[in-house]
């Protein structure tokens, strides 16, 4: 969405959004482009006959649509790798196509195998990737040719003054600690994201536990909701095996880049995770984070400078470090510096990221 407000403010550049599926975001988006939805909300989950019937038709009417829509377009932007039927069908239009990819290996076989994925990694003119990772994967794995292959940053247009503000950043800290029970003086490792195998959150659990058993002063928080029933009730569980009363499941917050000021850390647990946003924004924040070596992309960032970065999924590490750290903020504080400076200078400037999509563009040409 930040790029594509972006873009939009550029005077060559007209934008129509295709939707795959009606949600929650679909009204956000209509309020900067016009917006056509190939989907809606309950397509494949219908009770009755005659709405299934009823919406496989209105799909293709969409289709029929978003294919003369491309008629009048000049590129075709997909932003993801698992578009590839629609993007079959968009052919007919004979218009080039930039796919970014977001996903690791375990997301593109998964979509391989149920063919929304090859059309996109044969077919597109070029690959955006927001990290090397990505690019790494996509040609040592999946074999794209190098050349078809751009870096495209992900885009923050944060206001520096805004969150620089410490009577702001204050309030939130303290409104976060009084409804979730903390004391101002905790020292909370935070956690963000879907509840899930793929996020680690287990292995966010088993770090707590072991840091629990050596040092009762250390806060555990994760922000955010449970995949499925059966994984909240598997990830409770687990918390329950120990002692949980220094662990805070909040829920979904409403989105704030102060959710995360009241952390002293942001403890990564991800097993793959090609570039997680929620880690700029804590550089935002001034938080260093921990993060796995072989959990994806984010190592690029994190490297040494601005956190930590564990060597395999050593849950053991973390849970030492962690106790070194307690005792040692002025190293929690210079890392949180370093990464305010490194998001800034990579995720904010709007200029670079307007270059590196003119490349892309350049790309196509050549």
């Amino acid at each position: 969405m930040n790029l594509l407000e972006l873009l939009q403010r550029q005077d060559s550049v007209h934008i129509r959004l295709s939707v795959h599926r009606d949600g929650p975001l679909v009204q956000t988006y209509a309020k900067y482009f016009p917006v056509l939805v190939l989907k809606s909300a309950d397509y494949g989950r219908e009770k009755n006959i005659a709405r299934k019937i009823s919406n496989f038709i209105r799909n293709k009417i969409q289709l029929l649509r978003l294919l003369k829509m491309t008629w009048n377009s000049d590129l075709i932007f997909s932003n993801t790798i698992i578009n590839g039927k629609v993007l079959k069908v968009l052919a007919l239009a004979g218009r080039p196509v930039i796919t970014y990819v977001h996903e690791l290996e375990n997301v593109i076989d998964l979509y391989l195998r149920y063919g929304d994925a090859g059309y996109s990694l044969k077919q597109s003119s070029v690959l955006a990737y927001p990290s090397l990772k990505v690019r790494n994967t996509l040609v040592e794995k999946y074999k794209v040719d190098q050349h078809r292959l751009m870096p495209l940053n992900y885009y923050f247009p944060v206001d520096s003054q805004l969150l620089g503000q410490q009577e702001m950043r204050d309030l939130a800290i303290q409104s976060f600690r009084n409804r979730f029970g903390f004391s101002a003086g905790d020292f909370i490792v935070g956690g963000m994201g879907l509840a899930s195998a793929r996020k680690g959150t287990d292995l966010f659990i088993e770090v707590y536990h072991a840091v629990r058993r050596k040092n009762a002063e250390i806060r555990f928080c994760w922000i955010g909701d449970f995949e499925t029933a059966t994984i909240r009730e598997e990830l409770l569980q687990k918390l329950n095996q120990g002692n949980p009363d220094n662990f805070v499941f909040t829920g979904v917050l409403p989105h704030s880049y102060f959710n995360l000021a009241p952390f002293e850390i942001f403890f990564l647990s991800s097993r793959e995770d090609p570039y997680p946003l929620v880690i700029l924004e804590a550089a935002m924040m001034k938080i260093p984070a921990i993060c796995f070596a072989d959990s994806g992309g984010i190592p690029e960032f994190v490297d040494n400078d601005a956190g930590w970065t564990i060597p395999g999924f050593d849950v053991n590490f973390v849970c030492n470090l962690l106790i070194d750290l307690y005792k040692n903020r002025s190293a929690i504080a210079a890392k949180g510096s370093v990464a305010y400076n490194k998001v800034m200078d990579r995720h904010t400037d709007a200029s670079l990221i307007l270059q590196q999509f003119n490349d892309l563009i350049k790309g196509i040409q050549r």
